[in-house]
This record gives C-alpha cells, sequence and structure tokens, in this order.
C-alpha cells in the first residue's frame, strides 16, 4: 500500500508499507513489515519513522501492521518548512486476505 505526494501531477516522494505474511489457513503462521521510500524532489526529505504499532501476529488469525513516516519540505536556507505524514495500515488474516488503507496527515 502506497501514500504519495503529488503537486501538478509530478510525484514529489513516495512512502509504502509492505507486509510479508505466511498463513496455514486458520493462523498467521510468519509476517514482517517494512517502509520502502522514493524521493523525486530535492526540496523533500525523509525524516524517519514516526510510529509503526503491531497488532496480532504469529499463532493470532491476523496481524495489522500500521506504520506512519514523516517528510519535510526542506530549503537551505530556513530548513524544514513544513511536515507531510503518510500512514498505511494493512491488515492481514490467517486465511490469506488481506485489506489496507491509508493517507496523509
Amino acid at each position: 500500500m502506497t501514500a504519495r505526494s503529488t503537486l501538478v501531477g509530478a510525484l514529489l516522494w513516495r512512502y509504502t508499507h509492505w507486509l510479508r505474511y505466511c498463513y496455514n489457513g486458520t493462523v498467521i503462521t510468519y509476517f514482517s513489515s517494512w517502509p520502502e521510500v522514493y524521493l523525486d524532489d530535492p526540496f523533500w526529505q525523509y525524516a524517519g519513522e514516526v510510529s509503526y504499532p503491531v497488532l496480532g501476529g504469529n499463532g493470532l488469525s491476523y496481524v495489522r501492521a500500521y506504520r506512519q513516516g514523516a517528510f519535510c519540505q526542506y530549503f537551505p536556507t530556513v530548513g524544514c518548512a513544513w511536515y507531510r505524514y503518510p500512514w498505511v495500515t494493512i491488515w492481514a488474516y490467517g486465511n490469506g486476505s488481506w485489506t489496507a488503507t491509508g493517507a496523509i496527515n
């Protein structure tokens, strides 16, 4: 699942949350979660992870992985002018189904 920022159709940056998981038809047997960041504008910087709580997981019927990153619009004479906070939540289930949602705050 990806949250992205655009200006007049040009991609400025992209924040993707990946979730790899295994299941046996009933429960989650393995999961791993990580962010991927792409910057395509010299005036935006990735400022790191803000939050990444996990609910559920191995041996349970679900895993909920939430990640929130931080990007700042940076100008050399000013520093960070303002921040944007993309977030993505992924729910994965022991039957193999999943859902995801995300936005930018």
